[in-house]
Protein backbone atom coordinates (compact mmCIF):
# COMPACT_ATOMS: atom_id res chain seq x y z
CA UNK A 1 0.00 0.00 0.00
CA UNK A 2 1.47 3.28 -1.06
CA UNK A 3 1.79 6.08 1.35
CA UNK A 4 0.18 9.32 0.91
CA UNK A 5 -0.32 12.88 2.69
CA UNK A 6 -3.32 12.47 4.58
CA UNK A 7 -3.21 15.81 5.38
CA UNK A 8 -1.40 19.17 5.98
CA UNK A 9 -0.49 20.82 9.47
CA UNK A 10 -0.66 24.34 9.74
CA UNK A 11 0.83 25.63 12.66
CA UNK A 12 0.44 29.88 13.68
CA UNK A 13 2.78 30.63 16.50
CA UNK A 14 3.30 34.84 16.55
CA UNK A 15 4.50 35.97 13.43
CA UNK A 16 5.55 32.39 11.65
CA UNK A 17 3.62 29.60 10.08
CA UNK A 18 4.68 26.51 9.72
CA UNK A 19 3.26 23.49 7.90
CA UNK A 20 3.79 19.55 7.43
CA UNK A 21 2.16 16.97 5.52
CA UNK A 22 1.07 14.23 7.90
CA UNK A 23 0.60 10.52 7.20
CA UNK A 24 -0.98 7.73 8.91
CA UNK A 25 0.44 7.39 12.69
CA UNK A 26 2.52 10.81 12.23
CA UNK A 27 3.22 12.61 16.06
CA UNK A 28 4.17 15.82 16.65
CA UNK A 29 4.33 17.71 19.64
CA UNK A 30 2.69 21.34 19.29
CA UNK A 31 2.64 24.33 21.86
CA UNK A 32 -0.04 25.37 23.39
CA UNK A 33 0.20 29.42 21.66
CA UNK A 34 0.07 27.69 18.57
CA UNK A 35 -3.21 27.91 16.27
CA UNK A 36 -3.34 24.64 14.41
CA UNK A 37 -4.64 23.96 11.01
CA UNK A 38 -5.73 20.72 9.67
CA UNK A 39 -6.69 19.98 6.18
CA UNK A 40 -7.53 16.62 4.59
CA UNK A 41 -6.05 15.66 1.26
CA UNK A 42 -8.10 12.26 1.39
CA UNK A 43 -11.39 12.46 -0.15
CA UNK A 44 -11.56 8.93 0.19
CA UNK A 45 -10.59 8.16 3.95
CA UNK A 46 -11.55 9.79 7.34
CA UNK A 47 -9.10 12.03 9.36
CA UNK A 48 -8.51 10.88 12.61
CA UNK A 49 -7.30 12.99 15.26
CA UNK A 50 -6.20 12.11 18.82
CA UNK A 51 -5.24 14.42 21.68
CA UNK A 52 -3.22 13.60 24.39
CA UNK A 53 -3.52 15.72 27.53
CA UNK A 54 -1.33 15.62 30.32
CA UNK A 55 -2.87 15.30 33.63
CA UNK A 56 -2.62 18.18 36.19
CA UNK A 57 -1.38 17.45 39.73
CA UNK A 58 -1.91 20.00 42.26
CA UNK A 59 -0.45 19.32 46.05
CA UNK A 60 -2.62 16.95 47.31
CA UNK A 61 -4.94 16.80 44.52
CA UNK A 62 -5.19 15.00 41.43
CA UNK A 63 -7.37 15.98 38.30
Amino acid sequence: MERREQCVCTLLIKHKKESFNMEHEDVIEVSTEAAKYLINNDNDVSLHIAKLIPSISISGQFE
